[in-house]
């Protein structure tokens, strides 16, 4: 039971773990993004960003645009990550126009797959650069003419194949790999997966349903990246591009060759325009295994990727982990108090604790579902994403209900007390998130479904905007209340060491209660240091013991109802 106990400790610190680096990489990638750009339009760019641009906003013909594009990809050596999204944006502007130079495009497309693959996965981790690439070039290659029953152009890294199954008597194709060069082969009418994998090249296949050479429009048009591609933080094998009018389904199979400790996925582009892993298919055939098709136009890619390695249990991580077991137990304390003694239960300063520590625990259990379920399940996420959204949102608004109440209680002191302070507290605590998760689900409703959480610069506004605000305002009211208390203290005769102490317990309370150490969080974005992001994780994740000292062990009132429980228990026995 310990063991369990501790897993699920572990699996809950994580989650909280992740979340708050999730934020921070967020909000630090928002900040590049800005300064990545006004960096562009002032002086920092480079001739290759700054030759991208004018081309984006050129009014030149298709085939001005295809050149340019061709010449300044040759320089694929000099690119940066946003030079890899400013070519996406080119290639939706062409994908708009009809008759496309396909041999261009073709080699243009060769050239970004020779980009070094440190820079795809960051135009991919900052821009989506790569996924929106993909979309596009998919576009492009469905404006084939229809009067091509066969076209195949062939470069280094990107071959375009189109042909009519009608025309062309073949059940597929095949890949043959060797180091230097690349061999494609449309299979005949007799040819099996089993037989074809058998050569020592064979890298992968394409086999067509049988209903497809009699449907109306039995065009098919593939395409096949030979290099990786980095998608979703992992390098893709052989990416194949299937398009096609008619429903009928075609199987992908890949011949694995390093089975031992990797993860084989497969993905496929969503109407959603973003990439949905799903498991693939192992055959009975040796080590291929089979990737269903999913749409009529679609994109299917494999990729096998180290296992996850162990957790290395360093310092800081065994610190984290203590000090979030250590903040579970304290809200778990909090809420043993509420179900034991309803005299408790029933102080409104109490039901207003509960109100928070219950935003608090919905956040941590939605943060270890969103870790454990399947995130290419669209509507779980979405929903997921909401919930977390809004309860993230929502402890903030506790800790600026508490920042006005202990505002009142050290500051105001003699103003009347308020008989509907529960019910304000609770209008503000839960209807002041709602908000910015209203205004995201109507501006951008579809940006919850990729992360499960707001992403991109709706993070910015319906994120970390609301939280910084709260933030730096009870951050002030922190201030002024410390000051007020001081100043009092300064004002009467030289206190005890136990009123100076208390004063300083004090102090310690509000900086939790109130979310004054999130200002590390904002820091962080600014500042990106080590020493700054362990401050703030250790006192995230201390919250919930300081609170449950504060307000249970160090209460005497609370003291005496667990002593007065023990007693009757001892007397009883």
């Amino acid at each position: 039971m310990c063991v369990k106990r501790f897993l699920l400790f572990l699996v809950i610190f994580y989650s909280l773990h992740t979340t708050v680096l999730s934020f921070l990489g967020n909000a630090t990638q928002v900040s590049e993004k800005i300064t990545k750009c006004k960096a562009f339009k002032h002086e920092g760019h480079t001739n290759i960003t700054a030759e991208l641009f004018s081309l984006l906003q050129s009014n030149y013909t298709l085939q001005e645009i295809m050149q340019n594009l061709l010449n300044i990809s040759q320089e694929y050596e000099n690119f940066a990550p946003v030079d890899v999204s400013l070519v996406g944006r080119i290639f939706a502007k062409v994908s708009l126009l009809e008759k496309n130079d396909l041999q261009k495009f073709a080699e243009i497309t060769s050239n970004l797959l020779e980009i070094n693959e440190s820079v795809l996965y960051e135009s991919q981790t900052e821009f989506q650069a790569t996924s929106k690439l993909i979309k596009c070039i998919g576009k492009i290659t469905q404006q084939v003419e229809s009067n091509f029953n066969f076209i195949n152009i062939t470069t280094s890294n990107f071959l375009l194949i189109v042909f009519d199954l009608k025309e062309i008597n073949a059940t597929g194709l095949a890949v043959y790999s060797k180091i230097c060069s690349t061999r494609v082969k449309l299979l005949p009418q007799n040819a099996t997966v089993g037989e074809i994998s058998k050569h020592k090249n064979f890298d992968s296949a394409v086999i067509f349903h049988p209903k497809l050479k009699t449907q109306v429009d039995s065009k098919i048009a593939i395409n096949i990246f030979l290099k990786p591609l980095t998608l979703n933080h992992v390098s893709a094998r052989t990416i194949y591009g299937i398009f096609s009018k008619n429903p009928d389904p075609v199987s992908v199979y890949y011949k694995i060759f390093d089975t031992k400790n990797q993860l084989k996925m497969c993905a496929g582009w969503s109407n959603s325009s973003h990439w949905e892993q799903y498991n693939s298919t192992d055959t009975s055939i040796g080590s291929l295994i089979s990737c269903p098709s999913r749409g009529k136009s679609h994109l299917t890619v494999v990729w096998t990727r180290q296992s996850d390695p162990e957790p290395q249990w360093t310092i800081p991580l065994v610190i984290n982990l203590l000090c979030c077991i250590f903040s579970i137990l304290g809200f778990c304390g909090i809420a043993l108090t509420a179900i034991l003694f309803k005299n408790w239960r029933c102080n409104t300063g109490n039901q207003i604790l509960l109100n928070f520590v219950f935003a608090m625990l919905a956040q941590f259990v939605l943060n270890v579902v969103a870790n454990a379920v399947n995130l290419s399940q669209s509507a779980l996420c979405y929903s997921l994403g909401i919930m977390r959204h809004y309860f993230t949102l929502a402890q903030f608004s506790w800790m600026f209900v508490f920042a006005i109440l202990q505002f009142k209680r050290f500051v105001v002191v003699l103003g009347r007390s308020d008989s509907n302070i529960l019910l304000k507290s609770c209008l503000l605590g839960w209807l002041l998130p709602l908000l910015p998760v209203v205004t995201l689900l109507i501006i951008d409703h579809e940006n919850y479904e990729r992360d499960c959480f707001p992403r991109d610069f709706p993070l910015l506004f319906s994120v970390w905007g609301p939280i910084s605000i709260i933030v730096i305002i009870n951050f002030f009211i922190f201030v002024y209340i410390f000051y007020h208390i001081l100043y009092k203290t300064a004002s009467k005769p030289p206190s005890s060491n136990s009123g100076i102490l208390n004063q300083w317990r004090t102090a310690v309370l509000l900086f939790f209660l109130l979310g004054v150490n999130w200002l590390f969080a904002i820091l962080y974005a600014f500042f990106p240091d080590n020493i700054i992001y362990n401050v703030l994780v250790i006192s995230t994740n201390l919250q919930g013991c300081v609170i449950f000292l504060y307000f249970i062990v160090c209460n005497k009132r609370t003291r005496n109802l667990y002593l007065k429980m023990f007693k009757t228990c001892c007397n009883e026995n």
